[in-house]
């Protein structure tokens, strides 16, 4: 045996000793399985075993089998990503008969969770699942935390989970395999096509817009749809895998269910957005409290798989969204709470156009409103502490027996995702009334500044006209859509600041300043007339000038009390420049006050125009630890000039035209732009330039 081999030896036999050592907390129910057989990778082999359950002391826990007398059941692996992708390893339960396990309804099935990837504090499915119970969705599964002790091993702690299934307790529409199977049974020598029912193709259905393939198992239909995915070589398809019927579906049922979902695809991309023909075939209520619910926990993959829906049999019944189940991208580090679900690199099947149809909108709103003014997040916040208490001690000896996975800080997470939580309720409002009109335009500011790329998106204001606005505009560029087709216009040379100027679509010549560049840019485009008006500050003619070039970088940070970085004391800013800011965590930045709010900030130089645009650098803010862990420090951010970073990352706030206030203790000198001289006590509002000592900076005086 070489000595990789002996080494390899040696680490696999001190896994199975570390592994062997930890014990179960004694805090939570212990669920003892013995397996038969090894659990195999393939999904639908069961492998025979038995069970006893000890409640550990655990109030209202019945004790089930026992070590003397255990009891029967099967048990195979479950799930796609969570079974490969981690040694702890989620599993499927059947019971050889109906159980109340852990308190929960009676039933065979069980889903046993690992919740390996939730570093979250095993909070994310319980919250999900709590707020869908809240806000009224027809059924959401029960889930207790137990732990777990497999073929004498310790295991960890896991999460005991009625599954989605067609039931009287759980989904409970029309049970067509059932029917057809008790039916056979009074009918002896009948077959499944005699069956009185056998044409009713209307339900129930229990079914899930799936991102896995799986079509070739006979359980999938594959839908084409005319959603538009901006992913390259992602084929145009939804895949819907039905749960039930299944045992005994037909040819005739799975064209029945294409039918449905190609009309409902055909009806969500109408042009008429307000014409909501596909409320007729989807509950609007259900999916707006599955929408809420989702974009309350940041989970941007809750249209993109294990997206489950329903339908009762019938011709005028309708689909309805739910009952909601896999939670396991919400409330991630880095991720944008404020944004819409939809904005992700997921394709999220149909949200994004079905938020287009006014009718939606204000069933969002209404349901919405309703839901908040019984004040659920108190009641929620107080449920996931709680939650958090039973279950912490037994976290900690799942993270002894799985260092590489758990959570070993469970009230630390806890506050984390109550922050993300109540970041997302605080944009929630923006999200019902910032809704995108229906007749707007995808268009751009495309040119040098980024690349002639689409990093600039105009936006339409209440009065129709497009709108943007930059800390700086110079060189070349153009308005544009993202395939320079429809909209692509230019011609204009020389534009003036503040002066309405008649572009040509389809020109081939670009635009540029008469003053070669501008800063705290405010960029108008009338569409309807064709016309543009930049508003702004001269830059000049690009000479020498290193603050109006665009050569002082400027970034703020906002320790803000929703984010984790309330507690950072001094933020730090690292970018991939080394010579600006050094090794990780990087520099130190300086603390400011504007307006009466706290700001943390930090300016640098760089050597060209070229190096200031977004996207030329990335930065990470940190507590300024050594840590290198996602409690100390944001993901990577794209820069922006004057932009304003939290914890959670870029928000919407811009401080354009706004310097740092310098700490020198040199008395302040305030100057007109013009130049002139003004008394600090006859400053009016406007904008100012400052000087303290050898420092200049600018201010806006409210």
């Amino acid at each position: 045996m070489n000595f990789k081999s002996i080494l390899c030896s040696t680490v696999m036999l001190g896994m199975s000793i570390a592994a062997m050592a930890v014990e179960p907390s004694g805090t939570l129910p212990v669920l003892h399985i013995t397996a038969d057989a090894p659990i195999t990778d393939t999904k639908e082999f069961y492998v025979t075993g038995s069970y006893y359950l000890d409640p550990m002391g655990t109030e209202g826990v019945e004790a089930l089998g026992s070590v003397e007398a255990p009891l029967p059941l099967e048990i195979r692996r479950r799930g796609n990503y969570t079974w490969t992708g981690f040694d702890k390893k989620p599993y499927k339960l059947k019971l050889g008969k109906k159980a109340a396990l852990l308190g929960m309804n009676k039933s065979k099935h069980w889903g046993l969770l690992a919740h390996a990837d939730d570093n979250q504090g095993f909070m994310r499915n319980i919250t999900g699942f709590q707020l869908s119970r809240q806000i009224g969705l027809a059924w959401t599964p029960a889930e207790q935390p137990c732990e777990v002790v497999l073929n004498g091993e310790y295991i960890g702690l896991y999460f005991l989970t009625e599954t989605v299934r067609v039931d009287d307790t759980r989904v409970n529409v029309y049970d067509y395999d059932s029917e057809i199977e008790d039916w056979m049974e009074l009918n002896p020598g009948a077959t499944a096509d005699q069956f009185p029912g056998r044409n009713d193709l209307t339900g129930g259905w229990l079914v899930e817009i799936d991102n896995y393939d799986e079509r070739d198992k006979g359980e999938q239909i594959h839908v084409a749809t005319k959603q538009q995915h901006s992913q390259q070589g992602w084929n145009h398809k939804i895949m819907v895998t039905f749960d039930s019927p299944s045992d005994y579906i037909t040819d005739a049922h799975k064209q029945w269910l294409d039918n449905e979902f190609s009309a409902i695809d055909n009806m969500i991309y109408d042009n008429d957005k307000n014409n909501c023909q596909w409320a007729e075939k989807v509950d609007l209520t259900d999916l707006a409290k599955f929408f809420i619910v989702n974009q309350l926990v940041g989970n941007y993959e809750s249209f993109h798989g294990s997206c489950k829906l329903w339908h009762e049999k019938g011709e005028n019944e309708k689909w309805h969204f739910g009952p909601v189940w896999d939670f396991g991208s919400s409330f991630q580090d880095g991720h944008d709470m404020s944004r819409p679900i939809w904005e992700s690199e997921y394709v999220q099947h149909w949200i994004e156009e079905m938020y287009k149809f006014p009718a939606f909108q204000q069933e969002v709103k209404r349901v919405y409103d309703e839901f908040m003014a019984t004040n659920p997040i108190e009641s929620l916040k107080e449920y996931q502490a709680q939650y958090a208490a039973r279950i912490e001690r037994a976290a900690q000896a799942d993270k002894q027996r799985w260092p590489q996975y758990g959570n070993d800080n469970i009230s630390g997470k806890l506050q984390n995702v109550q922050n993300k939580l109540q970041a997302a309720i605080d944009a929630m409002p923006e999200i019902i009334t910032g809704v995108a009109d229906p007749t707007e335009k995808d268009i751009y500011l495309r040119g040098d500044l980024n690349g002639w790329n689409t990093d600039n998106k105009l936006k339409k204001n209440a009065d129709g006209i497009y709108e943007l606005h930059l800390a700086n505009l110079e060189k070349s560029f153009k308005i544009a859509d993202a395939s320079w087709g429809e909209i692509n216009y230019g011609g204009a040379t020389n534009i003036e600041l503040n002066v309405a100027t008649k572009l040509t679509n389809g020109s081939g010549i670009n635009c540029t300043l008469k003053d070669g560049s501008a800063n705290d840019v405010t960029i108008l485009f009338d569409l309807q007339n064709e016309t543009l008006t930049i508003k702004g500050e001269s830059g000049g003619n690009n000479d020498n000038n290193d603050d109006n070039m665009g050569l002082t970088r400027r970034v703020y940070f906002k320790n803000d009390n929703l984010a984790r970085a309330a507690t950072w004391s001094t933020p730090h800013v690292y970018t991939w420049s080394p010579e600006a800011h050094g090794k990780f965590p990087g520099t130190a930045m300086t603390e400011t006050s504007i307006n009466g709010q706290q700001y943390w900030v930090s300016e640098w130089t760089v050597d060209s125009a070229d190096q200031h645009k977004p996207g030329t650098t990335f930065l990470v803010f940190s507590d300024g630890s050594s840590t290198d862990g996602s409690d100390h420090k944001t993901s990577d951010q794209v820069y922006y000039h004057n932009q304003v970073y939290t914890a959670t990352g870029a928000s919407n706030e811009q401080l354009s035209g706004i310097a740092a206030v310098e700490t020198d203790e040199a008395a302040p000198e305030y100057y007109s732009i013009q130049g002139t001289r003004v008394a600090a006590d006859n400053l009016t509002p406007g904008l100012y330039i400052v000087r303290r000592g050898n420092k200049v900076s600018k201010i806006i005086v409210k």
